[in-house]
């Protein structure tokens, strides 16, 4: 990934989602859109930072032949992941790992990209975080990320109530998570606020009856180490 160029970064702002009333469609549609603004293509390394049960790294090994390598810190995340990948075929493919994003149980260098949805948001070290998804990747690898923030015109107190809701341990603003990525080593090549899925702001927990009021936006951020 050394010399990778902003001319091989497709994000655009067309990051619009449609209802789609297949389970968990929406979110597909989502990601799909998301991940294409990376190169993805077969063989190369892809660290999916807060895997879950894994339809994202199915995806990419699955529909772009990357290499995955797959980190939650749930176990029975892991555990479901890897089965899922074995009944697909794609246990060769995909590498799960149980593990936490400030202390990922990678050596250096293990990756060419790295992508983290929705990842940060409960985590209080995000400098470590992030240093961390920089030590796994090449030099010239590609993150991309996308987090929940409030909105920079809201106000302190619904800024604070959003915080909240969305897991931040405390307030904090675009400029504040550029400055994280900067001393993580990243530069930020792209940001663009997507309009996430239907099906964000539509249940009955706190954190969609937060979203619903507003004051918060979504951020897709490509950053290169």
């Amino acid at each position: 990934m050394a010399g990778v160029s902003e001319r091989t970064i497709h994000l655009t702002g067309d990051l619009t989602i449609t209802e789609d009333s297949t389970p968990g469609g929406a979110q597909r549609q989502y990601e799909v859109r998301v991940l294409g603004a990376l190169p993805l293509r077969p063989g190369k390394v892809v660290l999916d930072v807060g895997a879950g049960e894994g339809q994202r790294s199915l995806w990419l090994a699955g529909e772009r032949g990357c290499d995955v390598i797959a980190v939650d810190p749930n176990a029975s995340n892991v555990w479901t992941l890897r089965e899922h990948a074995a009944n697909r075929g794609l246990e060769r493919q995909i590498t799960p790992h149980c593990g936490d994003v400030c202390a990922l149980p990678l050596p250096n260098g293990a990756a060419d990209m790295a992508v983290a949805l929705a990842v940060l948001g409960g985590v209080r070290d995000r400098t470590r975080a992030l240093s961390e998804i920089a030590r796994c990747l090449k030099p010239g690898g590609l993150l991309l990320l996308g987090v929940y923030l409030p909105a920079e015109d809201a106000g302190w107190l619904q800024r604070r109530l959003v915080s909240t809701a969305l897991g931040w341990p405390a307030p904090v603003t675009k400029p504040a998570l550029e400055d994280a990525l900067g001393a993580a080593g990243f530069t930020t090549l792209q940001t663009v606020q997507a309009s996430p899925p239907p099906s964000v702001g539509a249940g009955k927990s706190v954190l969609d009856r937060a979203l619903r009021t507003g004051g918060w936006e979504h951020l897709v951020i490509v950053a290169r180490r």
